[in-house]
This record gives C-alpha cells, structure tokens and sequence, in this order.
C-alpha cells in the first residue's frame, strides 16, 4: 500500500486526536482488544505484529500481560503514530514500529500478526494485498487474528452499519458486509480455523476471523 492510499482511523485527518475518546464512548473497546489478544494465546517470548496499530492501545495491553513478547507495529498513518509514541513512552513499552512498505518486515519472522478495525479502510485489492504480506511474514504454524466489521447479523445490525458506510464509505466496507474477509484469508494462504462467536456494537456486527500458516 502507498502512503496517499489510506484513510485515517476516523476518515478524516482532523479527528485523528479525538480517536481515543470516540472509540472509548461509542465501541466495546476493550471487549474487543481483549478478545483479540485471547485468541492469539501469545507465549512468552513471541514476536507479535500488530498491522495498523493506531494508538497503540492493543500493544500497551499485550506489554502489560506479557511483558517478555516482543512487539512491532505496523502503520501508515503518522499523526496517529505520534500519539502511539507517546503512550508507549509513558507506558514504558518497547515497540519496533515499521511504516515504510510491508515489503521491509522479513518473510517467516513473525509467530503472531493481529489487526483490529484495519481491513475495512482498504479496497479488495488493498486487502488481498495485505493478507498475503502477512502470510509471508508469519512462521510456519504461525497465527493471524483479525478484528473487523463482517456479515451483519440481522435487519438492526445491517442498518446501524448502513449508516457507518454512508459516513465513512461502500467502496471499502461493502467487502467486509459481503462476507469477502474470509475468503480472501483463504486466497492469501491462510487455514481456515473454527468459526469464533461474533459481537453486535452501535455500528453493527463485529466479527472474528482466527486463522494460521500451514506448518511446513
């Protein structure tokens, strides 16, 4: 992906320092972070990749609770790095962030990648693209935990994220209410894991995909 391709956590470059309090006051959000870092079942000293990790939230959270894993963090967008920055200094937490093109990170380094309300900003292609770097950059055996809007469960649901899309935008998120997400993992690679239990929210039907690299 290039840098002028992607679109702010909150669509607009101007509600970049509000992100933390919107996702606060409107999103389960440590439900969800909290869950995430559940179904990676991180192990000591694992490297984990956190793919556009905005504020750094997630990596705080992990650092916390398995202070001997090694943490990187990839994104694009460095209005909402600098405030990532400065809450892993004031956190005490050590990072390696990458923000050049995922072709930087080496093939087979990783042992757990994850990414929470990533996908959504980017075009089929966009996601296909990403899916199979982060295949690449996974060990054999290694697992790959996405957070992201998905199919809508009923008619409430599917109208709260009607109404998320006409704000943000069909182009991008229509892949994820079409149901694409699992089918491009499987494009990219991945194997297919058992189906984990999705969450409703304000702005619809969160989903779950929890998948790994085939081990050689």
């Amino acid at each position: 992906m290039k840098n002028s391709s992607f679109i702010p956590a909150l669509k607009w470059h101007w509600a970049t320092p509000f992100y933390d309090s919107f996702i606060k006051l409107t999103m389960p959000e440590h439900k969800v972070k909290s869950k995430v870092i559940e179904l990676l079942a991180i192990n000591s000293s694992e490297k984990v990749l956190d793919f556009g990790f905005g504020t750094g939230t997630s990596l705080v959270m992990i650092a916390k609770s398995y202070p001997q894993a090694r943490l990187f963090g990839y994104d694009l967008d460095e209005k909402i790095m600098k405030i990532a920055r400065k809450k892993f200094d004031n956190e005490n937490v050590e990072v390696t962030v990458f923000s050049e093109n995922l072709e930087v990170i080496s093939g087979n380094s990783m042992d757990k990648i994850f990414s929470t309300w990533v996908f959504h900003h980017l075009t089929y292609d966009e996601k296909l693209e990403s899916m199979s770097h982060l295949y690449r950059m996974l060990k054999p055996g290694g697992t790959l935990v996405i957070a992201d809007w998905g199919k809508q469960k009923n008619f409430i649901m599917s109208f709260l994220f009607l109404i998320l899309q006409v704000v943000d935008n069909f182009k991008t998120t229509n892949d994820n209410r079409n149901g694409s997400i699992a089918k491009l993992l499987l494009r990219a690679g991945f194997v297919k894991h058992s189906n984990v239990p999705s969450q409703n929210t304000l702005f619809g039907t969160l989903s779950y995909w929890k998948v790994s690299k085939a081990e050689d």
